[in-house]
């Protein structure tokens, strides 16, 4: 796999925090109790991973243009510090104007991050363009199943053809279903601190989606790597 060129897109939140370190506001952004301090770190951080190139063809699809997780994950984060920033300048304007933007703009970055993760996986597994992917949540992904993990369904289009394939992995059945539930919710009157947490879970996902990777069996979808792998090598 050839290596992410990350650089450009991960320096625009390191130099935010730069400038912010400057401000007033640099000493709230260094607080563990801030309102609005993302816990998770970048997408980019974990792509850089040797390990984790090997499983996703996330890497290409980036360099393409296919998808462009790490540009929608930096630039969300980047948006979550203006609005620490703007906060304890006391520049209400501009807070309300960043809040207003994160509550547009959240279910298309929830499901660039969350859908794209998936896609990686299956299409590295499936030796497919990214674009090739289709994914569908389960019918009951938002109903009480107990210990029972609602299944979707992936489609892989080979020509004029699409194979179908029952998603059995749970971190690829979370990331789908949880963009299912995102994409039904209303954002117009959700907090900034619940935002925050709800990116949390987000990218906490994705990550585990990208970790877990995709192996096929017959028309099932497999993870790659095991939950306690991916808790022991990655930390996520």
């Amino acid at each position: 796999m050839k290596k992410i060129n990350i650089n450009k897109i991960t320096s625009i939140v390191l130099l935010a925090g730069f400038i912010f370190a400057g401000s007033k506001a640099g000493t709230i952004l260094a607080k563990d109790n801030s309102d609005y301090e993302l816990k998770t770190t970048p997408i980019a951080e974990l792509l850089e991973d040797e390990d984790i190139q090997d499983i996703t063809v996330l890497d290409e699809s980036l360099d393409e243009g296919t998808i462009n997780i790490v540009g929608k994950d930096a630039e969300f984060r980047k948006r979550i510090m203006y609005l620490e920033y703007y906060k304890s300048s006391g520049e209400e304007d501009s807070y309300n104007e960043t809040l207003n933007w994160l509550r547009d703009n959240f279910k298309d970055t929830a499901e660039e991050l969350l859908l794209g993760s998936v896609k990686g996986a299956i299409a590295d597994e499936e030796k497919a363009p990214i674009n090739t992917v289709t994914l569908t949540p389960a019918a009951d992904y938002n109903e009480d199943t107990l210990f029972l993990t609602p299944k979707g369904v992936a489609g892989v289009k080979d020509d004029y053809r699409i194979e179908g394939f029952t998603i059995e992995s749970k971190a690829l059945n979370d990331a789908v279903n949880l963009c299912a539930t995102i994409q039904d919710m209303n954002f117009n009157e959700m907090s900034a601190e619940d935002i925050v947490k709800l990116y949390d879970e987000v990218v906490t996902t994705s990550k585990m989606a990208i970790a877990s990777g995709a192996s096929r069996h017959d028309d099932k979808i497999n993870e790659k790597n095991s939950k306690k792998y991916i808790k022991k090598n990655y930390g996520i």
